[in-house]
């Protein structure tokens, strides 16, 4: 979850263009055991070091790569924390008998299963954001993209809830999009563009 900020303020234009020397362990939070710690520090460090990306400040790699780089990265982060999730809920033939009731309680209990089910819909709601904010910007560059009704379409499928746990509300996407709040999403940061 380190990369998230990073490219949305990649995104956004505001990427610091000296952001990895600004990422440390005391970002991701305290571990209190050392296998974690050492964990935050390798993800700190991969980060810092990996190549330089096209979303990147200034690469020369024109916005297209730069808005689909940025848009991959954007779901493999997404795509990397729900396998994390999963792993730890995943029960094999290894897993000890007390950790199989602990798990089969956790399922038949309404409040946690209702909490998950809110936090997934939360998740998809953000990626159904992130989409509409990629169309955005391939409108931005020129192409033929009817993003606001892909948005809508897929803000349509949404559930009622609105607790922050859900994600952004339903109503307040549908009202801003209706009053132009939104337009600002149809841009592209001038350090993308030739």
């Amino acid at each position: 979850m380190l990369l998230k900020p990073i490219l949305m303020d990649a995104r956004t234009g505001t990427l610091d263009p000296n952001w990895r020397q600004g990422i440390s362990a005391a970002l991701v939070g305290g571990a209190s055991e050392t296998s974690l710690e050492d964990s935050n520090l390798l993800a700190v460090h991969n980060l810092s070091t990996m190549n330089v990306q096209p979303w990147e400040r200034y690469t020369g790699s024109g916005w297209r790569t730069a808005l689909d780089a940025w848009y991959a990265a954007l779901q493999e982060v997404n795509d990397s924390r729900d396998q994390s999730e999963l792993a730890m809920v995943v029960v094999d033939a290894d897993t000890p008998e007390f950790a199989l009731r602990f798990s089969e309680a956790i399922a038949c209990n309404p409040v946690l299963t209702d909490f998950a089910e809110r936090a997934a819909e939360g998740r998809r709601r953000w990626r159904d954001w992130e989409g509409a904010w990629y169309y955005a910007g391939l409108a931005a560059g020129g192409l033929e993209v009817n993003w606001r009704g892909w948005y809508r379409s897929r803000i349509a499928a949404w559930t009622n809830g609105l607790s922050s746990l859900e994600g952004p509300s339903a109503i307040e996407e549908l009202t801003a999009l209706e009053h132009g709040d939104k337009d600002h999403m149809q841009s592209l940061p001038a350090y993308w563009l030739p």
